[in-house]
């Protein structure tokens, strides 16, 4: 009994600091106030190697402008590679008749003069087949598929093929046209003058003949050598691809000098952006 008074305060002090501990409000734990900020995530552009972009009618009206230049360049190189082709077909037949018809010196009754020029020919048939690897190669570049936006790419790779072509054909086409047919500076025959002057010439005379009425000791009139019309022909539609593919690479030129000028001025509007967004923060 007399031990009992002694204990209660005690459990009293004991009770009364355990309600105090509990009220009394508890340290929160420090945090790192830098991890909960949120960097605002770059504006959206419509090139992957820019880290900014233009106003939203910008890049729209960007990305339409770029989609119809790259179809324009793929139907022009289209064509450029055709044209070459053919040209080269044409030219590279031509030859090819010549190599394997044309005789030695110590035969008799040759199909083709001994001196005959064959550098007009060869000339077209080179420049053609540079031309159409140069254009095979853009395509092979624009089949193979990438990730990322290789626009400015393709006009400065199709700027190069473009500029190749106009170069040999600027070179091609005066060179065909002065040595294909003989004159006071140049008496060698070509294979483009040669072949038309057998056909155009017996069409003319047999022509000729009928009007005026001279009778002609043969069935079909003079005969042309076998195949030369068509020579003639080839030769000449050789020569006026090439002159064709000129156009074709001259328009080339111009339309990757658009696409190249065009990514300048986006460039140029997306720095102009990025810098004004950036004065706007710091304003902030």
């Amino acid at each position: 009994m007399d031990n009992a008074p002694s204990t209660r305060p005690s459990s009293l002090e004991n009770s009364t600091s355990t309600t105090r501990s509990r009220s009394l409000p508890r340290k929160q734990a420090s945090y790192d106030a830098s991890a909960l900020t949120i960097n605002p995530s770059p504006l959206l552009t419509s090139s992957l190697h820019s880290r900014n972009s233009a106003t939203s009618a910008q890049e729209s009206a960007y990305l339409k402008r770029a989609r119809w230049l790259g179809w324009v360049r793929l139907g022009l190189a289209l064509l450029t590679l055709g044209s070459a082709t053919a040209a080269a077909g044409c030219a590279g037949h031509v030859l090819r008749r010549y190599n394997a018809t044309h005789l030695a010196s110590g035969w008799h009754l040759s199909l083709w003069p001994l001196n005959v020029d064959l550098r007009p020919t060869l000339a077209v048939v080179a420049s053609a087949a540079i031309i159409t690897a140069a254009s095979l190669g853009y395509l092979v570049l624009w089949l193979i598929p990438s990730p990322h936006s290789r626009t400015l790419l393709y006009n400065f790779v199709f700027l190069g093929s473009s500029l190749v072509g106009v170069v040999l054909c600027v070179f091609t086409i005066p060179f065909n046209l002065i040595l294909v047919n003989p004159s006071s500076h140049h008496q060698r025959e070509s294979l483009q003058s040669w072949t038309c002057k057998f056909s155009d010439g017996a069409s003319r005379f047999n022509s000729d003949a009928q009007s005026l009425q001279i009778p002609v000791f043969a069935t079909h009139g003079v005969p042309v050598p076998a195949g030369f019309e068509r020579l003639c022909m080839e030769a000449q539609v050789g020569t006026g691809l090439m002159i064709a593919v000129l156009v074709l690479e001259a328009a080339s030129c111009a339309l990757a000098g658009v696409g190249i000028l065009l990514e300048k001025q986006m460039t140029k509007a997306r720095r102009e952006r990025y810098a004004n967004c950036e004065k706007g923060e710091h304003g902030s």
